[in-house]
């Protein structure tokens, strides 16, 4: 029989220009590139075997029996390692092979150690192939169970991309499709029309379709640093996760380099960042990862406690001292967080919380490592996210009121409203703690919204100012201003209740104000347009910068409870009362202290010239039910 070797040809030059872009591209860093790269060369061999094969089978001569029997074997042999070559590719790519017994290996592998029994004994009883004595190549009756056994191995394939397709995106799902199709099909295209040797060159395709799917790494990598990037590291350790692999990942946080970066620039910036990932990148090869904002993380999988301490250590040190760059010293701070998974974290969710939180350093230290039980701190504020989120779903959140006394009526004059969330797992959460957290996520503005909502609520269905209470203050925070419709948001919420204006004293907090000035006044001054009123909440524990307070309008300054509180304490603190209510006094400002216990501190600072008063002495925050109660009571109505 003579054989189109033409597609064998083609195939040869896809394999090598598939080779060619793997070497260039020098994509053979991880153990999917390595298996990758394995069945590319298989696959080339093989071609080559199936090329001389059939020119010596079409050109048979006695003297050539010896060179085609060699040149069918090796053809014949790697084709049916093939299969077994894509089980493993498929196991690799998934990231199960990470968590596979060597039982299952022994398992995989049996029905190739059986094919290459039949090779061997082929010599003796022709059972795989032979040359008659017409000198024709000739299939031996052991044939058909080399394809069972390749039929075997492409079930298996199937089996595992269905039992791991939540480990495969869609990408690579598609292309292993395509592959063990492009194989099924080639096999019958060809074992009908058996002298076209199209089988290799539609694998070779299968292959190229491969390259540049899964095996291009191009958006897996850094433009800037080289090594892998974000999405990279999510990649892998979802794999890694959904595996139950045990394994650690430290991340190395920089937290000076934004300093760094307005001293010598962008450029620079990103050639040390380079800098620090090839070193990161030389200590621990094919794991290291830059994850976004001055943090990089590396993957430890298969280290013994003893090899991550010792890694750590080298970090440690490493960072301990000035790194040199561009002929300069640069004293680069750094925390180094230790994630052991899952015994600290389980999802990938609560692994890029860590990887993307914040840690302020109580120490002077270059270097603080965070581990252990200081990573609670970040499990919890992921909880407390999901708290947020759900309470906010159910609209579980309780708005509170905390009555303010007006000292010039003697009655309750006003409240401010205050958010609560709803006891859950965590139980009890300070608003301290979720306030932070949700101005963090943008969850505040949700947050804040209800709460105003709430109190137009309150205003419409009970008519408080008929019990003396004029208006209630509700806090605004930095991240509401930023809103470009909210002061369109908080009038449709005024007409939907039929509420003025003027029944809201909106309250923002000393820093929150100083921080952001220039958005702070456009946002106040359109919103005074509609008759809010606004106050300066917590004065004296933020900035204490005075510019504020004549670039703004506000009507009333809320003393925080610490200047009293610390005026009992110590003379200056005293001193320092007296001469910030008369300055305020002086520019025209009411004034509410908050923090009065007492009915010694009420009389006090009313002395002093304080307007309004807040704290327990009056009332705890209460619910609507019971402030309205409450200022019955107390205003006589």
């Amino acid at each position: 029989m003579f054989y189109n070797i033409h597609y064998d040809i083609c195939a040869i030059i896809v394999h090598v220009f598939a080779l060619f872009f793997v070497v260039y591209k020098k994509e053979i860093r991880r153990v999917q590139n390595k298996v990758y790269l394995t069945i590319l060369v298989t696959g080339l061999v093989t071609t080559i075997f199936d090329l001389l094969s059939a020119i010596t089978n079409s050109y048979m001569t006695e003297s050539k029996v010896i060179l085609g029997m060699l040149f069918n074997y090796g053809y014949l042999l790697l084709h049916n390692i093939m299969p077994i070559l894509f089980c493993i590719y498929i196991v690799v790519v998934s990231g199960s092979y990470m968590n596979k017994t060597k039982v299952f290996y022994i398992q995989l592998f049996m029905p190739t150690v059986i094919t290459i029994i039949l090779f061997i004994l082929n010599p003796f009883n022709n059972g795989i192939f032979y040359y008659n004595d017409k000198l024709e190549y000739c299939h031996g009756t052991l044939m058909i169970w080399l394809y069972v056994i390749a039929a075997f191995y492409m079930a298996l394939c199937v089996f595992l991309i269905i039992r791991n397709s939540s480990l495969l995106s869609k990408g690579k799902k598609r292309a292993m499709i395509i592959l063990l199709a492009g194989t099924v099909i080639s096999i019958g295209i060809q074992s009908v029309y058996g002298s076209l040797l199209i089988e290799m060159f539609i694998q070779g395709l299968a292959y190229l379709g491969i390259l540049f799917t899964i095996e291009n790494e191009d958006e897996l990598r850094n433009g800037i640093t080289g090594i892998y990037n974000r999405k990279g590291f999510i990649s892998e350790n979802i794999i890694r996760i959904k595996n139950n692999i045990k394994y650690t990942v430290i991340t190395v946080k920089l937290t000076n380099l934004k300093y760094y970066s307005s001293l010598v620039g962008i450029m620079s910036t990103n050639e040390l960042l380079k800098d620090i990932a090839m070193w990161l990148d030389t200590q621990v090869p094919n794991c290291a990862y830059d994850c976004d904002n001055c943090s990089f993380s590396v993957v430890l999988n298969k280290y013994t406690k003893e090899d991550v301490e010792k890694t750590i250590d080298l970090f440690k040190e490493k960072l301990s001292e000035d790194w040199i760059f561009n002929d300069m010293k640069l004293a680069l701070n750094s925390n180094i967080y230790i994630i052991n998974i899952p015994e600290d974290v389980d999802t990938i969710e609560r692994l890029m919380g860590i990887v993307d939180s914040e840690y302020e350093s109580e120490s002077d230290n270059k270097v603080t490592l965070i581990r252990g039980e200081k990573l609670n701190m970040f499990q919890r504020e992921r909880k407390i996210q999901e708290e947020i989120q759900k309470a906010l779903i159910n609209r579980e959140f309780k708005v509170l009121y905390q009555p303010i006394w007006d000292k010039e009526s003697d009655t309750i004059h006003s409240a401010e409203a205050l958010v609560r969330m709803p006891i859950g797992e965590l139980g009890f959460i300070s608003p301290e703690e979720f306030i932070p957290i949700s101005e963090k996520t943008g969850d505040i503005i949700e947050i804040g919204e209800f709460v105003f909502e709430e109190v137009c609520k309150m205003f419409s269905e009970h008519n408080v100012k008929q019990y003396g209470v004029e208006f209630i203050e509700v806090n605004l925070s930095t991240v509401q201003c930023m809103q470009r419709n909210l002061a369109k948001r908080f009038k449709e919420i005024l007409d939907k209740y039929n509420v003025s204006a003027s029944s809201i004293n909106l309250e923002i907090t000393e820093s929150a104000a100083a921080n952001s000035p220039e958005m702070f006044i456009n946002t106040m001054s359109e919103l005074k347009k509609l008759g809010f009123t606004f106050s300066m909440d917590d004065y004296g524990t933020g900035y204490s910068n005075l510019s504020h307070m004549y670039d703004t309008d506000f009507d009333i300054i809320k003393l925080d409870k610490s200047i009293l509180w610390n005026s009992y304490k110590s003379k200056k603190a005293d001193i320092i009362l007296q001469n910030t209510v008369k300055m305020i006094k002086e520019m025209e400002h009411n004034i509410v202290i908050e923090g009065v216990e007492t009915e010694e501190q009420k009389e006090y600072v009313s002395r002093l010239g304080c307007d309004y008063c807040q704290g327990y002495y009056f009332s705890k925050p209460v619910a609507k039910e019971e402030f309205i109660e409450y200022c019955k009571k107390y205003n006589k109505c």
